[in-house]
């Protein structure tokens, strides 16, 4: 009975000294999508949809995923690409509603390109896979508690492969909800 007792006591300190020693820090979870447009190869600038989520952690570090997919077409050439993966940054409040987060992304998916021949109706269908670092600096305003609106400028470099005409600047506009 005493060393049951004992044990329980030892717990209750330790679930208290934790609480005070980690409340100090602000976490939370966080949501959002958005609006990317970036170039697609030879068939220039387009639209790409995805979104994100992820956790803060530390007051100001954030770690999570993303996605986006989207298409754009030029003369006789489809381009579609999909990616996604991890990223993460830090948050720097500028004031008690704005706050810019610099970070990093990885991601990996795939692209299709498809040229028609108007002479013939003919399709010559080429694809690959793509693994893209995106470096960017992601603004989020607070419109609501919990309700930002966000907007992020970057650059993507594929990083696999002889793809060098998707590398290119791009810039999103969406929404978060949570605490990022």
């Amino acid at each position: 009975m005493k060393n049951n007792l004992k044990t329980f006591f030892l717990y209750l300190a330790f679930l208290i000294s934790s609480h005070y020693s980690f409340s100090q820090y602000t976490s939370g979870g966080f949501g959002g999508f958005s609006v990317m447009l970036m170039k697609f190869g030879d068939a220039g600038i387009g639209a790409a949809y995805g979104g994100m989520g992820g956790a803060v952690f530390a007051e100001n570090g954030y770690l999570g995923g993303f996605g986006y997919g989207g298409a754009a077409t030029k003369d006789n050439r489809t381009v579609a690409i999909g990616y996604g993966g991890l990223m993460g940054g830090i948050i720097t409040s500028v004031t008690p509603r704005q706050k810019i987060a610099p970070g990093l992304r990885i991601g990996f998916g795939g692209f299709v390109n498809v040229e028609e021949n108007p002479l013939d109706n003919s399709k010559i269908t080429t694809s690959d896979n793509l693994l893209r670092l995106d470096p960017n600096v992601m603004y989020l305003y607070e419109l609501l508690q919990n309700f930002k609106l966000q907007i992020t400028a970057g650059y993507s470099l594929n990083l696999i492969g002889n793809q060098r005409d998707f590398n290119s600047a791009f810039f999103s506009v969406g929404f978060v909800l949570g605490s990022l």
